[in-house]
């Protein structure tokens, strides 16, 4: 992250614990169905679940790309999605989006190392 910048826990959540990623070629999401249960202790359930309400990503090494949707995102200078570098970080917001966010490395066999934190709403 740029030097100087905050993070702060978004406003009636708490933070459950951080993950290290290593992005390769393929695709990849969160989670593989709609009930958004992810590792960690979480404060707060919905139906006997664990619900992740947003998800902070900060990218530690090389580029990834990232897309929403049905979108398949690709790698490589004419890729398909946004770009992260090494530095930048994103807040992703709501259950839907979270569903739907994709990844992979921006740049062919570059490995990008990235991080993510769930954050859980209070109940």
């Amino acid at each position: 992250m740029a030097a100087g910048s905050v993070i702060t826990t978004p406003e009636g959540m708490v933070a459950g614990e951080t993950v290290k990623v290593t992005a390769d070629a393929t695709v990849n999401t969160f989670v593989a169905d709609a009930s958004l249960t992810m590792l960690g202790t979480a404060p707060s359930t919905r139906g006997g679940q664990r619900v992740v309400d947003a998800v902070l990503i900060s990218v530690v090494t090389n580029d990834l790309r990232i897309g929403f949707g049905e979108v398949t995102v690709v790698e490589g200078a004419a890729g398909l999605g946004h770009t992260l570098v090494a530095g930048d970080f994103l807040l992703i917001m709501g259950a839907a989006n979270i569903r739907s966010f994709r990844y992979t490395n921006a740049a062919a066999a570059s490995h990008c190392i990235w991080m993510y934190t769930p954050f859980y709403a209070k109940y």
